[in-house]
């Protein structure tokens, strides 16, 4: 009788210990998950911030003449922007285009992103997210190294 109840306590422990450890993984996994989501969100963020930022300093370096001819760039680095750094360059591709070449860094993790932005002739469409600063907007967005 004695062994059937020592049995049934460590059967029963067993049980317990098992559930114990896969709530743990259930917890662990959803803490990285949302850690995920919250990176990608900052990312996110900060590549609009430098949008932004680059598009305002194409307007007004095409405005002034800082990029006069095709192929002129200016490059800015390590602007302090929503908890990381912002380097881009601009450079002009014609009187109405520019390509600007993006790199934002988080925690010592870079992201490098290239878009193409115009100066359109007809009127504009805003929008959520719609990045664009006088008669300047971005045509184009991709994520060179993620």
């Amino acid at each position: 009788m004695g062994s059937s109840k020592t049995l049934l306590v460590s059967a029963t422990m067993l049980i317990v210990g098992v559930y114990a450890i896969s709530l743990k993984n259930v917890q662990t996994t959803g803490m990285q998950t949302a850690q995920s989501q919250i990176s990608r969100m900052q990312y996110e963020r900060l590549v609009d911030a430098a949008l932004s930022i680059s598009l305002d300093d194409t307007k007004s370096s095409f405005a002034s003449n800082v990029l006069k001819k095709t192929g002129d760039s200016k490059t800015v680095t390590g602007k302090p922007a929503l908890g990381g750094t912002i380097t881009y360059t601009v450079i002009r591709k014609s009187n109405t285009t520019a390509e600007i070449d993006i790199t934002v860094k988080i925690s010592g993790k870079d992201r490098v992103v290239v878009a193409q932005v115009e100066q359109p002739g007809s009127k504009k469409k805003g929008g959520y997210r719609k990045v664009q600063r006088g008669d300047w907007r971005v045509a184009s967005v991709f994520v060179k190294k993620a």
